[in-house]
């Protein structure tokens, strides 16, 4: 079974954890540094010595050139009475958390642990706001920040970008921070959190409030829309270091918003998450894609997903195209929006919070007590483990159990590169889980995906590993959740992975239905795949489901070695299960595999002309669907290559011979005969006998019919024959 290791990091000096649990190796806090060792306590003394033997912090000093210590201290008391507005990663070891007196802190994270390396406190903005911070985002050049109380956005702007890769942290004042206050439309005397967000251009901003179905207004002769608006976009500008905030456009939502984001590849599309309940008590989520058309945002499509139960939390992925919810039922739906369909599993506690790895591969799953599940997209869920001697994964990793106290998960974060002010020995992975508890104390789960993938956790990775152990069904199930067209590379990687370890098993019926469903991703698909994906993998695949046939032949699976050879498309297949069924004895698939490999004979041979009347005649299966046909041998991309090249046809023939005949039966009996290896003839023929030649085809057919009288067909002596025996 797959598992995760983790190593869970407490960044506080305070006594948070049970004494037993800090001698857990998979657990660390910063300690006292005049803390005595009890006797009893001979295994904090051991692990003190290896966690200083690997140059980690047992505790930390205080130094007057960065005081870490009372640095910590004054965190942790600004946690105590704030909370966590906004959390910005500005790459995979930077992190600033946003406090709700907005006091920005900055952490930079040890690359080789999840300690704290450095941490800095900027007050540079506490009291130049008029409320409390309900959300916020921190851009390059800009912050937005909305409140609770007050129906207003305020802009900070910095004249400077926060794009320096200077190694010292500098305070907001020095990039000459100017403020600007807007009002905005809707509700204006209601304790109501409003949600900020920006577009990729960063200069359009939304936001966003919840709207229940019993709000109360009060009376008032006329409520115009402004009031009731719940979706807010404003422009952002700055030409000549003039920067400007105006409100563009606003609306109010047919449901309950539950979430709101922009469109990474079209920045003025935005896409929200709808709640609503029906008349039968059942309710229903709608995905809804809106777009901004001038001054005014318009709905351009829609989609409704009906539940059972109350949506809880949601998040989408980085690429935007899967949706994981989780209702007040315990059940976890995952949407997949280039399918069209929902995969539903089951959590085990009542989830809070979502939030998915940069990677799109997998995403975790948190409740308000610390518990902690993590899926992959395909619902398949790991065993969690923290690192220590013995071996005891569970599916849920309980965190509660290792406090005094049972604190309140509010908030997750994975670490996002953004490539803002990177340091040169910064990796590219995103293993650290920022967990922030209410009051604190703010911590890292650092999970430990290996050296070998340097910590980064890809399908392909996940894919290898469900292979060594021995997983092969949710091994498939993630090739099958992925989308072709996208991530034509990684899945074809993935299937030749699943596809050389099990043609390398001991064939079976197990083996045969894995390899049957990893190459039904790409020939049998849930969409059609575009015709660029078909032709850049068809030709690598059909080398893989070759080996594939050749087992399924060996074992005397015709059917399913038709069906294969079909989607391959291949003569020299049918042509194989002909010969194979042909000693054996089965008649009905050996006739019906010859008359397929006729059939695409004759489409060479004609530029992929079908057969016409002749086709009426042929015992041919039915065809395969559109979205699972494979483009013809006469696309452009074969015209090229076939120019200048002269198509050779049966009834091309020397002059000095006749064409090509169809073997005579050895005697006139009505009674069906097994067959014999076909014989064609080369005879030679006279220029000025005015003789017709037959079409080879259409004679096989009338032959077989009956309408031709074989007896009128007599041997010459001269006569050559070439005994074709099939592939040997």
């Amino acid at each position: 079974m797959t598992e995760l290791l983790g190593l869970f990091n407490v960044w506080s000096t305070r006594k948070y954890l049970q004494p037993h649990v800090t001698q857990h190796p998979g657990v660390n806090i910063y300690h006292e540094k005049n803390s005595n060792v009890l006797d009893s306590d001979q295994y904090i003394d051991i692990k003190k010595k290896y966690v200083e033997g690997q140059g980690r912090p047992w505790s930390l000093s205080n130094r007057r050139t960065e005081k870490f210590r009372d640095t910590l201290n004054e965190f942790e008391e600004l946690l105590e009475s704030q909370f966590v507005a906004g959390i910005a990663w500005r790459n995979t070891r930077t992190v600033q958390l946003l406090l709700s007196n907005a006091v920005i802190i900055t952490i930079t994270i040890a690359i080789d642990s999840a300690d704290i390396e450095k941490i800095f406190i900027d007050k540079t903005l506490v009291g130049k706001l008029p409320d409390f911070i309900s959300d916020g985002v921190i851009e390059e050049s800009f912050m937005v920040l909305s409140f609770v109380e007050k129906s207003k956005l305020t802009i900070v702007n910095f004249s400077k970008k926060v794009t320096s890769e200077k190694k010292d942290i500098e305070k907001l004042s020095s990039y000459e921070p100017k403020v600007s206050i807007v009002d905005l439309p809707g509700p204006s005397s209601r304790r109501i959190k409003r949600n900020c967000l920006c577009n990729t251009k960063s200069d359009l901003v939304c936001v966003w409030w919840s709207n229940t179905i019993e709000e109360a207004w009060p009376w008032s002769p006329l409520v115009s829309e402004a009031d009731r608006a719940n979706l807010v976009l404003l422009s952002i500008t700055n030409i000549s270091s003039v920067f400007s905030v105006d409100v563009i456009a606003y609306m109010r939502t047919d449901g309950d918003p539950i979430d709101v984001c922009f469109s990474h590849s079209q920045p003025y599309q935005i896409l929200t998450l709808e709640q609503s309940q029906s008349s039968r008590a059942k309710y229903l989520l709608e995905v809804c894609i809106y777009e901004l058309y001038g001054e005014k945002i318009t709905k351009v499509a829609a989609m409704t997903i009906p539940l059972k139960a109350r949506v809880v939390c949601q998040c989408r992925n980085y690429k935007q195209d899967k949706i994981a919810l989780t209702c007040g039922n315990q059940s976890l739906i995952l949407w997949d929006e280039y399918q069209r369909k929902a995969k539903t599993s089951k959590t085990n506690f009542i989830a809070s919070t979502i939030e998915w790895h940069s990677g799109d591969t997998i995403f975790v799953v948190a409740s308000v007590n610390g518990d902690i599940q993590v899926f992959d997209m395909a619902l398949n869920c790991f065993y969690v483990q923290l690192s220590c001697d013995d071996s005891n994964p569970t599916t849920t990793l309980k965190l509660s159990q290792l406090f005094f106290s049972n604190p309140k998960l509010k908030r997750i974060s994975w670490a996002v590169d953004n490539g803002v002010g990177a340091p040169p020995d910064a990796i590219p992975c995103s293993d650290d889980l920022l967990l922030v508890f209410e009051r604190g104390p703010i911590s890292v789960l650092r999970f430990e995906f290996g050296v070998c993938t340097q910590g980064m956790v890809t399908p392909i990775e996940l894919t290898c590993e469900y292979i060594k152990n021995e997983q092969i069904t949710e091994a498939i199930s993630l090739l099958c959740s992925m989308n072709w067209n996208q991530m034509g590379s990684v899945c074809f990687q993935c299937l030749t992975l699943i596809t050389d370890h099990l043609l390398r098993q001991r064939f079976n019926q197990q083996c045969e239905t894995g390899v049957e469903d990893t190459l039904g991703s790409f020939y049998a698909p849930v969409r059609p795949l575009q015709e660029s994906t078909i032709l850049q993998y068809r030709d690598d695949i059909s080398r893989i489901a070759r080996r594939f046939f050749h087992q399924l032949l060996r074992h005397k699976r015709f059917e399913k070695a038709f069906l294969l050879a079909v989607d391959i498309g291949a003569k020299d297949l049918f042509m194989d299960i002909h010969y194979l069924a042909q000693s054996v004895g089965n008649m009905d698939v050996a006739t019906a595999s010859k008359d397929r490999a006729m059939q695409i004979h004759y489409r060479e041979n004609n530029g992929g002309a079908d057969l016409g009347p002749l086709a009426d005649d042929l015992n041919f299966v039915n065809e395969l669907p559109q979205h699972r046909q494979q483009p013809s041998v006469t696309s452009q991309q074969s015209e090229e290559i076939d120019q200048g090249v002269r198509r050779i046809s049966l009834n091309d023939h020397p002059p000095n011979m006749s064409p090509l005949r169809p073997p005579r039966p050895r005697n006139g009996h009505q009674q069906q005969q097994p067959q014999q290896p076909v014989r064609y003839s080369f005879a030679e023929s006279d220029d000025d006998s005015g003789e017709k030649e037959e079409d080879p085809i259409a004679w096989a057919l009338a032959s077989r019919a009956g309408q031709v009288n074989v007896e009128d067909k007599k041997e010459e002596k001269d006569d050559l024959h070439l005994v074709h025996f099939g592939n040997v």
